[in-house]
């Protein structure tokens, strides 16, 4: 991998961390605690801005530069020290933290399902007719159970909402190949920063994954449901939106993942990957400027 494909992974790394420490910040928006608040969308915006800024000035350069010594010697720290300490912050901040995870409604769990279920279909994996069908009809059920309803769930209920989110979230994260992507080397610039991206919040979530099982199984037993309201209430948020949003924007991110299956625009599970990241970080979130209802 060269330097430049390293320095492109990484600026895909920290711009997501950033987006989702700002999706993030909300829960903490109205608590007086000593902890730091994370930037508002224009702060975000602004960093993001000379951050790209910044990070293509030193892709250009190191494309420039070419391989030698010393940019051989550069790309070898980055891929070993900065990797490992990303992969730090992602587990304290985020999976033990809580600090990168952005609460959800049921129209993101929904959305999320929806995506992971059109990628499969699409991929040509299912070929028997009745598990075709299957996928069909139970997403449509589950959707359907999460955006009707105009009265929010109780936190039993949230929980096993997240389970599924979660659960949707690691499947796509297997079947895009997120494992055998971290040993990739032959990445294109833009594959790269995508890679930074996704390996950032696909890593966040699988890591969560294993912890939000173990508490959530432990809410087998009655004595320890009390504890689901607190949990939930940094994870889960109540808003209630119109349903109409919710189908304008799934039935033209659907239109789009079948145009890219058809037309090979981008690999599919690129687009699928950022699909999710959309529908978890900024659709249907409806009282920031930033984000779309």
């Amino acid at each position: 991998m060269s330097l430049s494909v390293t320095l492109t992974v990484y600026l895909g790394v920290w711009l997501e961390a950033l987006w989702l420490w700002d999706a993030a910040s909300e829960k903490y928006g109205d608590q007086n605690t000593s902890q730091i608040k994370a930037p508002g969308p224009s702060r975000t915006v602004m960093v993001s801005g000379i951050s790209s800024i910044s990070g293509l000035i030193l892709i250009g350069l190191s494309e420039w530069a070419g391989k030698n010594t010393l940019t051989a010697a550069i790309n070898s720290f980055l891929s070993n020290i900065l990797m490992g300490a990303a992969m730090l912050f992602i587990l304290a901040a985020g999976a033990v933290g809580g600090r990168l995870l952005p609460r959800l409604n049921e129209f993101n769990i929904a959305a999320v399902l929806v995506v992971v279920a059109a990628d499969w279909l699409l991929s040509g994996d299912l070929i028997q007719p009745a598990t075709i069908a299957l996928v069909i009809v139970s997403t449509l059920l589950l959707s359907g159970a999460l955006v009707l309803p105009r009265t929010p769930p109780s936190p039993t209920q949230k929980v096993l909402y997240y389970l599924v989110y979660l659960a949707a979230t690691v499947f796509l994260a297997v079947r895009s190949g997120f494992l055998q992507g971290t040993g990739k080397t032959d990445f294109s610039l833009p594959e790269a920063f995508v890679f930074g991206a996704t390996f950032t919040f696909f890593l966040l979530y699988c890591l969560f994954g294993i912890r939000f099982f173990l508490i959530a199984s432990s809410m087998a037993l009655p004595r320890n449901r009390v504890y689901a309201q607190p949990i939930m209430k940094k994870l889960y948020r109540d808003d209630q939106i119109s349903a109409l949003p919710f189908l304008l924007i799934m039935t033209a991110l659907v239109a789009i993942m079948i145009a890219n299956h058809s037309l090979g625009w981008t690999p599919s599970e690129n687009l699928s990957n950022i699909a999710v990241i959309l529908c978890t970080q900024l659709f249907f979130r409806p009282h920031k400027g930033l984000e779309i209802v």
